[in-house]
């Protein structure tokens, strides 16, 4: 006969099993983006992020990440991409392409794509991205600027999982 002790130990583990079979195991990561972006006044609302590693568009030797934001699901076509240029040039045809450059003074390059824009696309550059997580499968931070002069500002808060990565060439 199962002593109490045995009972109650077993009644744990199955709780523990159904517990984590229905959901209520700790959840994954998930990208996303909160906050608002303006740029030429017009403003820009992103639901998700992917988070893409290969390298610098002006040094194919340097390693960079960018975060692509959209508020449509692109992950299919970042999985067709067959470099780094499809993936932060062709893939997002309304939304954002941010590369936090890694330096102390918090450097970003921002190319926005979005019909409503005088040119269809802007690039805007600064000192304000505040990295709060930079592992290689994941990248997150806020993006915090204010540009009077040219309407644009975001108040953003990043969180990115690596969607895809492209290699690096050798020097």
């Amino acid at each position: 006969m199962a002593t109490v002790n045995t009972v109650f130990r077993l009644a744990w583990v199955a709780l523990g099993a159904i517990a984590g079979s229905t959901g209520f195991a700790a959840p994954a990561p998930r990208s996303g983006v909160h906050g608002k972006l303006i740029v030429k006044g017009k403003g820009l609302e992103f639901a998700r992020a992917w988070l893409i590693r290969g390298s610098d568009t002006g040094d194919e030797t340097k390693p960079a990440a960018y975060i692509l934001l959209s508020s449509r699901d692109v992950g299919a076509a970042i999985d067709a991409c067959k470099d780094i240029r499809c993936a932060i040039f062709d893939v997002v045809q309304e939304g954002a392409i941010l590369e936090p450059i890694g330096d102390p003074a918090g450097s970003f390059w921002l190319r926005v794509v979005a019909p409503g824009l005088p040119h269809r696309e802007e690039q805007i550059s600064g000192r304000t991205w505040t990295s709060s997580l930079d592992r290689h499968d994941r990248l997150s931070g806020k993006l915090q600027f204010l540009y009077a002069n040219t309407r644009d500002e975001a108040d953003l808060e990043i969180d990115a999982t690596l969607a895809k990565e492209f290699p690096v060439k050798k020097p």
